[in-house]
């Protein structure tokens, strides 16, 4: 029998919650309050509390606000903002055992959770106090951020890094619910530890009994992520990282004799505690490097009830794939047959082709909370998922979009996913892109820079900001079809690589209509319109392709990427210039003040400072 040092999960009974909301209500917004067009578009006016939130009706959340209710365009106006902060510093982590230099929030891994309401303001301020030389800027995943794109957290396209000793007050409103997490956008820092969970309470597609909020789950790399991107640029692929962490931790590394960085002593196992006939609620959420996840758990099967921020039609399944960035929120009802075993263990295993961790356990669920036994290894082959997403026609909406009319595509017009050689700095280097452009922007003149808000007249992007410019109306959609494996003809400095890749979009969910392992041919495709699959993240399959969709109502300079750290890295990354003559009517003068003056002070620092932008910078 094995002793675990224990890590348990306090759970919060959420049954009064939307109740001790309603008592918050106000008409007022505490900051950045919209015009009142805009606050009569996205806010229902106060309803008498008919539909309360509790175990037995999740789908409700409080008065006419539901599961049912379109949240792009209703909003609750809950008047109650949730102020945090956050301190990223140097220290080191050793949640597996490993004593790893990492930069970490608030001195842990994960960083503090970022808990809220539907409809709740958020007042975060950031302290850079690294020692290392670095800028930093914090990102809130997945967040809309309507009519707030300067707070979208990207260095070099909405803000101007941190520089150190320095601070940054993000404002931003909650106006999805559901699982996320927050990260670095600074290079390549989130894979060295900074990055935590966001959790924003609000109703269910499925009833359960305590909700245990976010699960993050990661690889992770027992150097520098910093040391290893000269891999990527010239001999790739970066290689699997050498352990992997749930909510920070890992009980079953195995240190090498006479290391003397590792210590199992320091090691911990994620554990949590359930009770017979209980139905418990999880924020499953993939924080890796590099690494797509399968996920499950011994003796139980559960429910899907969310995928990123798009509440779902409910499924049953017993495993799921995740990729970087993406979030499922389930149901796990403690039903497990606990005649001979009341431990299970919680297992996740990578589709990376080279790791070298598995086998697959890493956290556990005791049935009984004094039992410190380690459950039966009955490894199960959750099969062979080949970094794909889950089906698309499982991932059904709620809240329904349907497209009138979806335009032909000819191939030629595509985005291709690239890999190509190219000299840089007197060296050969390889580089991804998705525009015909490798992604390279500069820290110190930001995308939205180049829209006015330094003070200076507009002016044209340059070529290395990877801009793709749309415009249209609220109820405009934009289609895009995205292809790794192609023609060569289309990209003839370029050549395909068959690797899936987990596209995210910033200020936007997308539409899936279609997502294939094959080559796309324009004379032989289809693609659904009716109620499609919707999130921000989503595979692009290995020698496949990828058609998106998404409404031009949402002004600003969005970041679409590969979530593979060491992609992005490189310059697998293109921005959409949103209706751009918009753009800086959302920006108040408080704002742009803010804006300037921390470009200047990391102008000055950059000058002075050892250390220079080596990588696409995002």
């Amino acid at each position: 029998m094995q002793l675990f040092k224990v890590i348990w999960v306090f759970v919060l009974e959420l049954a009064d919650y939307p109740a001790r909301l309603g008592s918050q209500l106000s008409s007022s917004f505490p900051y950045h309050t919209p015009s009142s067009a805009l606050k009569d578009q996205y806010n229902l006016p106060p309803a008498a509390k008919s539909c309360v939130n509790s175990p037995d009706r999740r789908d409700c959340w409080y008065g006419d606000y539901n599961i049912h209710t379109d949240y792009e365009k209703h909003v609750p106006d809950t008047g109650v903002t949730n102020y945090y902060t956050l301190v990223i510093t140097n220290a080191p982590w050793q949640g597996d055992g490993y004593k790893l230099d990492s930069m970490l929030i608030n001195g842990s891994y994960p960083g503090p959770t970022i808990r809220g309401n539907w409809g709740d303001h958020f007042e975060i301020t950031v302290h850079n106090q690294l020692l290392n030389d670095n800028g930093t800027s914090i990102h809130w995943h997945g967040l809309r951020q309507l009519h707030t794109n300067y707070a979208d957290g990207v260095a070099g396209v909405t803000q101007c890094p941190i520089p150190p000793n320095d601070t940054m007050v993000y404002k931003w409103r909650a106006m999805q619910y559901g699982t996320s997490w927050y990260h670095s956008h600074f290079s390549l820092q989130y894979s060295d530890g900074i990055a935590g969970a966001i959790h924003i309470h609000g109703p269910t597609s499925a009833n359960y009994d305590i909700d245990l909020g976010p699960l993050l789950i990661t690889d992770w790399y027992h150097e520098d992520a910093f040391s290893l991107e000269p891999i990527e640029l010239t001999a790739p692929p970066v290689p699997a990282a050498e352990s992997r962490l749930m909510n920070g931790t890992y009980g079953f590394f195995k240190c090498i004799v006479g290391d003397q960085k590792c210590d199992p002593a320091k090691a911990s196992t994620y554990q949590v505690s359930f009770a017979k006939g209980k139905k418990y609620k999880w924020g499953i959420v993939n924080t890796s490097a590099a690494a797509q996840f399968t996920f499950w758990i011994d003796g139980h099967n559960f429910t899907v009830v969310q995928t990123d921020f798009v509440p779902i039609t409910p499924y049953e399944t017993n495993v799921l794939n995740i990729g970087i960035g993406q979030r499922y929120d389930i149901i796990v009802e403690a039903n497990a047959d606990t005649t001979t075993e009341t431990d299970f263990w919680i297992n996740m295993q990578t589709c990376h082709p080279l790791a070298t961790w598995e086998p697959p356990y890493t956290g556990i669920i005791r049935y009984n909370p004094h039992s410190t036994a380690e459950p039966l290894r009955t490894f199960r082959d959750p099969g062979s998922f080949n970094c794909l997403d889950e089906p698309a026609e499982r991932l059904v909406p709620i809240v329904p979009r349907t497209i009138n009319k979806v335009p032909a595509f000819t191939g030629g017009d595509s985005l291709y996913v690239a890999n190509y050689n190219l000299s840089r700095d007197g060296a050969q280097v390889f580089n991804w892109e998705l525009t015909n452009n490798t992604l390279y922007i500069d820290w110190k003149d930001p995308s939205l820079s180049y829209i006015g808000l330094d003070g200076a007249a507009s002016k044209a992007f340059p070529v290395d900001y990877a801009p793709l410019f749309i415009d249209g109306a609220d109820d405009d959609w934009v289609f895009f079809v995205i292809e790794g494996l192609y023609n060569t003809s289309h990209i003839p400095h370029g050549r395909p690589i068959p690797i899936a890749h987990p596209l995210h979009l910033h200020g936007h969910d997308f539409v899936i209509l279609a997502q294939s392992t094959t080559q796309f041919d324009p004379n032989n495709y289809t693609v659904n319109t009716k109620n499609p699959a919707r999130r921000d993240v989503a595979m692009l399959p290995a020698s496949g392709y990828l058609i998106i969709g998404f409404q031009t109502d949402n002004p600003g300079v969005w970041l679409m990427h590969c979530h593979i750290a060491f992609h992005a890295s490189s310059g697998l990354a293109l921005q959409f210039v949103e209706r751009e003559r918009e753009i800086g009517k959302y920006v108040g003068e408080g704002v742009v003040k803010e804006y300037r003056e921390r470009c200047k002070a990391w102008g000055e620092w950059y000058e002075r400072s050892p250390a220079k932008q080596a990588d696409a910078g995002i």
